[in-house]
């Protein structure tokens, strides 16, 4: 149902989104980070993609 429906998909990616901003203490960034991958490796280039993409709107 979530994959067919993406008002679903977009409910579930913020919930989960605000779940690892309060995980890692309100730190919206390292929520970012989590949110893709708790391994630096991984974590970090996904928050620079992020940032890059959100300096287009």
């Amino acid at each position: 149902m979530i994959t067919q429906n993406f008002c679903w998909s977009a409910r579930a990616a913020a919930y989960i989104l605000r779940y690892e901003i309060n995980q890692a203490n309100g730190s919206f960034w390292d929520g970012v980070g989590h949110y893709h991958s708790r391994t630096p490796k991984y974590k970090y280039p996904y928050i620079q993609r992020v940032y890059n993409n959100s300096l287009k709107f």
